[in-house]
C-alpha cells in the first residue's frame, strides 16, 4: 500500500512540476506575480521569526505601524508555516519555501482524493482518476498565487475521516477528520467555515439514513466517542481564531457586507472560464483567481456515468451524500443573488440561500469571496466521477473497460494543460537592495516610512500589469507593486514600518498617505514625530523629476539629517528630535 501510494504521489508531483513549469526550476527567486506572493513570503518570514522567539510579536507585525494585531488583517497562514518554517530556517529564503509549498499542495491533494475514492469504490483506477481531477483542476490552478486558497489539499482527508467515522464510529477516522479540520482552519478561515457548513450537510444525510433504518441510537454512540475530541479541537480552534476575534472586538466596523459578497461571488459563465495560459484559452473565456472554475468535459462525462451507479444499492448512499456536498458548494458559490440563463431565457437576479445563511450563520460575515465554495463543488463531483470509472471498469466490452478511460484521460490532460507560466524575478534577501541591508544592521532605527506612498487602488497602471513588474521597474504610478515589495523586504530588515499590504488596509496607512502628501513641510514632519517614526526612506529613483525636487531637496532641512545615499537612488533621513 505504501509503495503504491508513493508511486502515485510521484506521478502527481511530476504532473505538478510540468503543469506549473518553470516554477520548480526557478523556485528560489521567482514568483507567479509580485502581488500577493510577496505578501505571503513576508508572512512566512514573520511567522517563522515569531515561532523562533516564543511567539513574541506574532500578532503585532512590523507592517502598518502603529496599528496592532495586523496579522489578522489577512489569513495568518498558521498551518502553512508548519511546512515553510524548516525551509526558512535552513535557507533564509521565504520565496523558496512558498513555491515549494504551492507545488506540494498538488500531490498532497491528489493523494487525499485518491484515498477517499479508493475507500468508497474499492477501485484503484477510479481513485487515481479522481485524485488527478481534484488536484489539477482549474479551481485550484486559478489560485496558485494565493497560498490560503490553494491550500485545499486537506479537504479530501477531512471528508474521508468524517464519512468513515459516521459510517463505522472508529476513533482513527475521527482523528483524521479533526486534524484535517485544524489544518484547514489554520490555512484559511474560509476553509474552516466551509468544512463546518458541509459537515452539517453530511451529518444530516447520515441522520436521515439512521432514522429510515431505525438505528437512530447510532448517533448517540458516535456523539459519545466524539465529544471529548470535539471539545479539544474546539479549544485549539479558538486559539487559531483568536486574532480574528480580537480584530472584530477592536474594529467592529470591519465586516463583509452582502453587497461585497455578491461582487465576489461566482457567475454562471465562470464555470466555463479557464486560465490565460490554458491550451483552451483561444476557445473559452479566460479569467483569473476565483473566476476560473471550468470543471472540464472529461470530469462531467465521468460524473454522468457515476450518477448511473446510483441504481446499485451499495453505491447509492455515498453517491447521494456527495451529490448533496457538490450541490451545496455550487449553490453557495453564487453568493446572495445571481441571474441565470439558457440561451435567450433568463431568470433575472434571484435570491439564493447564501443570503439567508449570511444572517443565520455569522461566520459567513467575515468572508468576502463566496466563489471559493466552488472547491466544495469540485470535491463532490470528483468523488462521483470515481463511480463513473467504476461503471467503465465493470463494463462487459473491452472498448468501455480500456479505450474509453484512456480517451477520457487524454481529453482531461488536453483540457487542463497549461503553457509555461510567466514568472517575476525577485531579489532574494541575500541580494536585497542596499538600503534594506543597511536598515537591518541599524539597531537605532525604531520605525520607518518609505516614500513615495499612495493608496494602492489609485495607481495609473492596471494592477494586472503592476504585479508583473520587477523591483527596479516600480514607480510612483505603481503604488500596489511598491507596497508589496516593501512588505517583502520588511521581512528582512524587521523594522516597524508605516507601509503595508494585506487583506484589509489599516487606517494608519490612509492617514500616512494623506499627511505625507506635502512632505517635507512642517506638518508632515510633526505627523511622523507624533507616530514615533525615526527614519524616512525616500526612493528617489521611483519618482519623476518634479517629485524628486519635492522629496529630495538639494539643501538639508533642519528637521532631518541625511544618513545614507545609496548608488541605487535611495536616501535615508533621520528625523531630529523635537
Amino acid at each position: 500500500m505504501i509503495k503504491r501510494v508513493s508511486l502515485i504521489f510521484l506521478l502527481y508531483l511530476g504532473l505538478a512540476v510540468i503543469l506549473t513549469w518553470p516554477l520548480a526550476r526557478l523556485a528560489r527567486d521567482h514568483v507567479i506575480n509580485a502581488g500577493d506572493p510577496l505578501f505571503y513570503a513576508w508572512n512566512f518570514m514573520h511567522n517563522t521569526r515569531a515561532l523562533t522567539h516564543g511567539f513574541t510579536g506574532l500578532l503585532d507585525t512590523n507592517i502598518y505601524y502603529p496599528t496592532t494585531n495586523t496579522l489578522a488583517f489577512s489569513d495568518t497562514l498558521a498551518a502553512q508555516t508548519l511546512f515553510a518554517a524548516p525551509i526558512i530556517w535552513l535557507t533564509h529564503n521565504p520565496i523558496l519555501a512558498e513555491n515549494l509549498y504551492v507545488l506540494l499542495t498538488f500531490p498532497v491533494a491528489g493523494i487525499g482524493m485518491y484515498l477517499l475514492v479508493k475507500s468508497l469504490t474499492k477501485y484503484e483506477l477510479a481513485a487515481v482518476f479522481s485524485g488527478a481531477m481534484y488536484a489539477f483542476s482549474y479551481i485550484r490552478f486559478g489560485q496558485v498565487s494565493h497560498v490560503p486558497a490553494v491550500s485545499s489539499q486537506w479537504f479530501p482527508y477531512y471528508f474521508y475521516g468524517l464519512y468513515w467515522f459516521l459510517t463505522e464510529g472508529k476513533f482513527r477516522h475521527l482523528a483524521v477528520a479533526l486534524i484535517s479540520f485544524l489544518l484547514l482552519l489554520g490555512s484559511t478561515v474560509y476553509f474552516g467555515v466551509f468544512a463546518i457548513i458541509v459537515s452539517l450537510v453530511m451529518t444530516s444525510a447520515f441522520l436521515i439514513s439512521w432514522m429510515n433504518s431505525h438505528t437512530l441510537a447510532t448517533s448517540r454512540v458516535r456523539l459519545k466517542v466524539a465529544f471529548l475530541p470535539l471539545v479539544f479541537t474546539g479549544a485549539i480552534s479558538l486559539i487559531l481564531m483568536y486574532p480574528y476575534i480580537r480584530l472584530k472586538a477592536e474594529h467592529p466596523e470591519i465586516t463583509r457586507s452582502l453587497a461585497e459578497s455578491s461582487a465576489r461571488a461566482a457567475y454562471q459563465e465562470d464555470y466555463t472560464s479557464v486560465t490565460n495560459v490554458s491550451l483552451l484559452a483561444p476557445l473559452l473565456k479566460t479569467n483569473e483567481g476565483e473566476r476560473t472554475l471550468y470543471p472540464t468535459v472529461a470530469l462531467l462525462l465521468l460524473v454522468v456515468l457515476g450518477l448511473g451507479q446510483w441504481k446499485k444499492k451499495r453505491h447509492r448512499f455515498p453517491i447521494l451524500v456527495f451529490v448533496a456536498v457538490a450541490l451545496t458548494g455550487l449553490i453557495l458559490s453564487f453568493g446572495p443573488e445571481r441571474p441565470f440563463s439558457i440561451g435567450q431565457l433568463s431568470t433575472g437576479y434571484i435570491t439564493l440561500p447564501y443570503k439567508y445563511l449570511y444572517t443565520l450563520f455569522p461566520l459567513l460575515q467575515i468572508l468576502r469571496v463566496p466563489a471559493r465554495f466552488s472547491i466544495i463543488f469540485l470535491l463532490g463531483v470528483c468523488v462521483i466521477a470515481g463511480y463513473g470509472i467504476v461503471a467503465l471498469v465493470n463494463s462487459k466490452t473491452k472498448l468501455r473497460r480500456i479505450l474509453i478511460p484512456a480517451l477520457i484521460s487524454i481529453l482531461f490532460l488536453m483540457e487542463i494543460w497549461q503553457k509555461p507560466l510567466s514568472l517575476v524575478a525577485i531579489p532574494t534577501y541575500n541580494h536585497a537592495p542596499l538600503v534594506y541591508m543597511w536598515l537591518r544592521s541599524r539597531p537605532d532605527v525604531r520605525a520607518i516610512v518609505e516614500l513615495p506612498i499612495g493608496n494602492i487602488e489609485e495607481g495609473t497602471m492596471p494592477i494586472q500589469e503592476q504585479v508583473m513588474l520587477p523591483y527596479e521597474n516600480i514607480t510612483e504610478a505603481t503604488p500596489l507593486a511598491a507596497e508589496t515589495y516593501r512588505v517583502y523586504f520588511a521581512g528582512l530588515h524587521e523594522k516597524k514600518t508605516m507601509n503595508g499590504y494585506s487583506g484589509y488596509v489599516a487606517r494608519s496607512f490612509h492617514d500616512a498617505v494623506n499627511d505625507l502628501s506635502s512632505f517635507p513641510n512642517d506638518s508632515s514632519i510633526r505627523f511622523l514625530q507624533s507616530q514615533g517614526v525615526s527614519h524616512i526612506i525616500v526612493h528617489v529613483w521611483q519618482m519623476d523629476k518634479e517629485e524628486r525636487k519635492q522629496y529630495a531637496p538639494d539643501s538639508d532641512l533642519p528637521e532631518l539629517t541625511r544618513q545614507l545615499t545609496t548608488p541605487d537612488g535611495d536616501i535615508v533621513y533621520a528625523i531630529n528630535p523635537r
